[in-house]
């Protein structure tokens, strides 16, 4: 058994997204991890063929103390679904354990609700289950958490439902990376040159996104830009028609999706950060880390979604509008001055959520007695 908090334990962090160059929760808490301890993440396999039995994972070193394991599925999962990724875990495990020390201490960190439900080949581990998005119709997720040795939510509407599953709750916010207070002044002082004035929003284009919101905030503040950073997933041919007709429009600029590292640039040159959802869309669910991004360059937030974990920080710097007049009147506000955000309230808020205090809180729930 792990008794403390071991400078031999290696950390394994499961992920259905890879990890790469989108600065979500996974990719935060893996690089914080990995500055402290030896990380193996596990990238989500790829689709499976006839000949992924024949394949053995590869293992990536990415940096010191961080490599990247890649899962195979060797049996399809599209029937049998828990029986299937039992065996595939079976699998990947036998092939993991081949890259530990004997005896070494584990701790599984489980973003993942499909894989490593229970790992096999492997002893002397804790796991963590990490959940940031409502996952609770998946069999999957009832088994991860019944399993666990700790359950952590972003969302404090979540514990409920776990508590059933597992005793052992703990509710984590979403966190802050100290590199990414410090935007490059040269490089922001070059996107302002572009595009200032504007506003920014970032994350993907989805459904969600309220473009009729957008276009008007386009055409009302027609002395502005408005600056979109983001992947355009947009699955329906109205709402492409729609977002390309906004993107042609002279002060609306889709730059595309950018390296989680370089965000910071532009929005630290941005007078506004703009989270314009239809939260009133069926099942809509969110708590956006994109959030945590504006909030490290201290820049003012109009959201239109509710949030109670952020109402520490509503009229500090987030302004909540729940209507398109009050979204646009928010606006307003902020440019005249009438809303304005509390530096000094936020500085401290931003200091007590840095991940690296995040990590040592969530451990120390782990190892609690």
């Amino acid at each position: 058994m792990i008794t403390s908090h071991s400078r031999d334990a290696i950390f394994i962090i499961t992920s259905d997204e890879p990890l790469g160059e989108t600065g979500n929760s996974h990719q935060h808490y893996c690089d914080v991890i990995s500055d402290m301890h030896s990380v193996i993440f596990i990238n989500p396999p790829p689709r499976w063929e006839l000949m992924s039995f024949l394949k053995k994972p590869k293992v990536k070193e990415v940096r010191k103390n961080l490599r990247v394991f890649c899962y195979h599925n060797y049996f399809p999962i599209s029937f049998l679904k828990i029986f299937f990724t039992k065996l595939n875990d079976f699998i990947n495990c036998y092939f993991l354990s081949r890259l530990l020390k004997r005896g070494q201490p584990v701790i599984f960190w489980k973003f993942d609700h499909f894989r490593m439900i229970n790992p096999s080949f492997i002893q002397n581990f804790k796991t963590i289950y990490h959940v940031v998005d409502p996952v609770f119709r998946n069999k999957s997720d009832g088994l991860m958490a019944s399993g666990a040795d700790l359950v952590v939510t972003v969302n404090t509407a979540f514990t409920e439902h776990y508590k059933k599953l597992n005793p052992n709750i703990l509710y984590i916010p979403h966190g802050f990376r100290k590199e990414e207070l410090l935007p490059d002044f040269k490089k922001t002082e070059n996107v302002t040159g572009q595009y200032a004035p504007y506003f920014i929003i970032t994350g993907s284009i989805n459904l969600d996104l309220d473009l009729e919101l957008l276009d008007r905030i386009s055409n009302e503040f027609s002395g502005h830009n408005l600056v979109l950073i983001g992947k355009e997933v947009l699955l329906d041919e109205q709402s492409r028609a729609e977002f390309k007709k906004l993107i042609s429009k002279n002060n609306v600029h889709h730059l595309g999706p950018l390296h989680y590292m370089e965000l910071k640039n532009y929005i630290a040159g941005a007078e506004i950060c703009l989270v314009p959802y239809l939260t009133s869309r069926e099942n809509f669910f969110r708590n956006p880390i994109k959030i945590t991004n504006y909030i490290a360059q201290l820049k003012p937030v109009i959201n239109t979604v509710i949030i109670p974990e952020l109402k520490i920080l509503e009229n500090k710097i987030v302004f909540n509008a729940t209507t398109t007049d009050e979204f646009i009147s928010s606006m307003k506000d902020v440019l005249n001055g009438t809303f304005q955000v509390d530096k000094d309230f936020v500085k401290d808020y931003i200091s007590s959520h840095e991940y690296e205090k995040l990590v040592n809180q969530i451990l120390d729930k782990l190892f609690e007695k």
